[in-house]
This record gives C-alpha cells, structure tokens and sequence, in this order.
C-alpha cells in the first residue's frame, strides 16, 4: 500500500510540474519535448512514473503524441485548460444545502468575473468532476463524502490549490477545506431555545434513504453534537426520494410527531422547505408556530423572512465561504496556510418572531 502511494504522488507531481512549465512557456505549442526517460532523470523518477505523467497530459489534450516523431505541445492554445471557469460540484441529489451552494455560488462567481460551471454528481459517477481538475480547471466541491483514495479524492489530493473543498474536511490530506462549523450552528440554534426556557428541542432533518452512504457523514455528525449537548433532544427524520420537495414529507412526519410527542415546545430545522412543512403541522395540529411552538432554522433566506411570523434562522454564512474560497483560488499560493485544518467561517443567529418564552 505505502509503495502504490508513494508512485501515485510521483506521477501527480511530475504532472503538475511538467504542466506548469508548459503554461509559464518553457514549452511552447508546437514544440517538441524531450524524451520521457529524459524528463525521468530530470524530474529524478522513473521511466514508467513519467511516461504515466505525460500520458495524463496527452489525455487532458495538453499534449499530443505524433508517432516516432515524439509527443509535443498542442499548437491550439485554446485547447489548454481555462482558468476562468469557476466549476461548482456537488451531488445531483436536489436538497436545500445544494440549492443554496449553486445560487450562492453562481453569484460568487458572477461578482469575482467567472463563468460558473454546475457539476452535479449522481450515484457515485466523478468521472467529470475529475476531469476538470485534472484538466486544471478552478473548483469549489461540497458532497456527501470524498475518499481520499478515490478518482476524485487523489485529483483533489494533487489539484495544488485549483480546487478548495466546502464538504468534507479533506485538509488532512493538504486540500484547502473551508466550512461552516455545524456544532456551532446547532449550540447556537440550542443555546437560544434554552435561553427562553425550552426543555425538550426536536431536530428535523432530512436523510434520504435513496442516496445511500452519501449523507451518513451528515446523520453521524447531527447526532454527535445533540449526544455532546446532553440535553433532551430528538432526531426526526423526513426520508424524501431524490429530486422530490420535503415539503409535504415534512408536514406529515410533524404531525405523527406532535400527536406522540406533545411535551415538545420547540424545533430546529436543517433547511426552508422543512420549515414551511413544519409550520403547516403546527398550524393545524392547532399549536402555531410562535405562539405553541418556537422554531430556528438553519438557513436564512427571504423565504424564512416573509413567513408568518418571520422565522429565527442561524444565517450560515455562505457568501463569505464562497468570498474565501474564491479569493484562494484566484490569489497564487494564497491557500498554502490553510491545506492541514479547515478554516472555519463565523455564522449569526438572526432573531425574528418564531421563538418564544416558556415557563420554567
């Protein structure tokens, strides 16, 4: 295992190396480059390792083999990877979080002079995302998961800043990761429902059963920070199929839920389309939002603010994640400091009418 490692970081090295020269104009297109066992004494590897790193390039149509003649730059410039293109991948499951990474994204884009490019990834399918990294193309990923040792983990491994990751940490393996802090979040959500005498809070989440092993990430890490808080919490979970709205979902888990639960007073929920169902139960379940029961979502938007009552959210932060992510990616080296931990980007309780006070 350590020797398959150790050969697959030499071809991405030489790869990248061969690649950067080839961009700064040390090889010009048209030109001729030397023969692989040359570029293997000069990069100090072996024969197999750079004909591997320049058989990459010929792949990603950097460079182009012509028989016995040898292999040369593409003449055609424009064929070289595009640095102005912002690619935005995430999962082709349609739910609040990546809603709100695309528009937050294309925006991002749009205000820093990037044509966006929406990837979407469904049933474990990396093939393109992988191939606009190694094609050095600029990337911004959030998914359910990314193992290091996967097609698109070992891109991102050797992506050299052209690529930052929202979801999942993945800066143990030296990938720019910033994130928002979901334990933060949450305390934050808690903190303030307990501050107006909440004893018994419920999480709604959703947890589609069709994505698989996608979003355990997700369940392990929401129980871990309710078991952390030690306090009377319940997970409820809204399984929805894939590309279906939670909405109605939503509404009629709430109800089950407030029929088996009535000592239940107040709720957090992980997304808007979860709130507008939830707040419909409690309408009809005659316990409205406001007045019965108290609600933060997680997530602001303009939808949260024109509900009846306004809705209390713990804004995430997104735009600043994007404003840092793509000042990285645009901004030569200006993610070397932050490849060993996340950097982690500060969310804000916005407080409006859906909480209320409880008697102690």
């Amino acid at each position: 295992m350590t020797t398959m490692r150790t050969i697959a970081t030499k071809h991405e090295d030489v790869r990248k190396r061969l690649e950067a020269a080839i961009r700064s104009g040390q090889y010009l297109p048209g030109e001729q480059l030397p023969a692989e066992q040359d570029l293997a004494t000069q990069y100090g590897v072996s024969f197999p390792t750079a004909r591997r790193a320049v058989s990459d390039l010929v792949a990603s149509d950097v460079l182009e083999r012509r028989g016995r003649k040898g292999t040369f730059v593409r003449r055609q410039l424009s064929r070289l990877p595009a640095r102005k293109t912002l690619n935005l991948i995430t999962s082709a499951y349609e739910g609040n979080a990546q809603r709100s990474f695309i528009a937050q994204g294309m925006v991002a884009a749009e205000a820093a002079g990037l044509n966006a490019n929406i990837i979407r990834l469904a049933n474990g399918q990396q093939d393109s995302a992988v191939r606009v990294i190694r094609n050095g193309e600029l990337a911004i990923v959030t998914i359910g998961d990314v193992r290091p040792t996967s097609a698109l983990g070992v891109e991102l491994r050797a992506a050299n800043g052209r690529a930052v990751v929202m979801y999942p940490d993945m800066s143990e393996y030296g990938v720019p990761t910033v994130q928002i802090s979901k334990s933060a979040e949450f305390n934050m959500a808690f903190e303030h429902l307990k501050e107006h005498g909440h004893k018994r809070i419920a999480v709604v989440a959703q947890f589609p059963s069709e994505c698989g092993n996608e979003m355990i990430p997700w369940e392990r890490e929401i129980l871990a920070i309710m078991e952390a808080a030690g306090d009377d919490f319940d997970l409820v979970r809204v399984d929805t199929p894939v590309f279906h709205s939670p909405t109605k979902k939503t509404y009629a888990r709430i109800q089950r839920y407030l029929a088996e639960h009535p000592e239940t007073t107040a709720f957090t929920t992980m997304g808007d389309e979860l709130a507008l169902g939830l707040a419909a139960a409690c309408r009809d379940a005659k316990r409205p939002v406001g007045q019965s029961i108290s609600l933060v979502n997680i997530g602001d938007s303009d939808i949260m603010e024109f509900m009846t009552p306004a809705i209390t959210c713990v804004d995430e932060n997104l735009a600043s994640c994007f404003d840092v992510a793509i000042g990285w990616l645009t901004t030569e080296g200006s993610s070397a400091g932050h490849r060993n931990a996340p950097y982690y980007v500060q969310s804000r309780l916005v407080q409006r009418g859906s909480v209320i006070s409880v008697r102690q």
